[in-house]
């Protein structure tokens, strides 16, 4: 929720603090919430808040710190290939690759160079979720080639509220392209622009995300073998300190 104030000039107020503001005459009447924009030249001050106790309409507002949320905000949700679906129609290879000398084991889903090849993951959203736009960097590895290394990552999702079907269509797609250039070490791609979640989500909705490599794009993926996607991070933004 946010709220615009004015208090006093010339303060040292910066984007970013974590605030508490309580009614000078009761003060359970109070909310907390991060500072968003301040003119020390007049006064003006906005600010999201994150909770809210009391009620009524005030007026006396008196502002302190308070400590940073370590909820609100934004955070990473890592989903491994081991948490995927390769779909059953063009769907990706499931993988395994032992590196050599110290065995390390990594299981993959591979994407095909000249095929697109999709993969699916669902995320139960949290309530604390604000139901914006997310973003995604992409894991992966390629094998032994030995020129032309660039990979093009696609993801797009959507969102099924309770009650609805499943048979619903995916967003528009957002894409990181990245370029590897050693066998079996880990790249992880740009973070993509904004994914805007179809089907207009809501608090805890199930967000079924899909990914695929665009291997028709012959600009921004030129790598002549499969691409191993090891994972996605999802990031997304809260607005609540809790789920509550």
């Amino acid at each position: 929720l946010p709220i615009s104030l004015t208090t006093q000039t010339g303060k040292a107020w910066v984007v970013g603090q974590s605030v508490s503001l309580a009614s000078a005459a009761g003060p359970t009447n109070r909310m907390t919430g991060i500072i968003t924009a301040y003119n020390s030249g007049t006064g003006a001050m906005d600010v999201l808040v994150s909770t809210t106790s009391g009620s009524g309409t005030h007026a006396d507002w008196v502002i302190g710190l308070t400590a940073v949320s370590s909820i609100a905000g934004r955070h990473a949700i890592w989903v491994p290939a081991t948490a995927m679906i390769p779909r059953t129609t063009n769907g990706a290879t499931i993988g395994t690759v032992e590196t050599t000398t110290n065995k390390v084991m990594v299981k993959t889903l591979d994407h095909d160079a000249s095929t697109i090849e999709y993969d699916q993951f669902a995320v139960r959203m949290p309530k604390s979720w604000n139901e914006g736009t997310v973003s995604a960097v992409f894991e992966w590895s390629h094998p032994s080639t030995s020129v032309n290394y660039k990979v093009s990552w696609g993801i797009q999702a959507v969102a099924i509220s309770d009650g609805e079907a499943l048979e619903a269509a995916f967003g528009t797609a957002i894409y990181a392209n990245d370029t590897g250039g050693t066998t079996d070490y880990a790249y992880a791609s740009p973070e993509t622009a904004a994914i805007t979640i179809a089907g207009s989500p809501a608090a805890e909705d199930l967000v079924i995300f899909q990914v695929f490599r665009k291997a028709d794009d012959a600009t921004n993926d030129t790598l002549a073998v499969d691409a191993r996607l090891h994972g996605v991070t999802l990031y997304i933004t809260t607005d609540a300190e809790n789920d509550g």
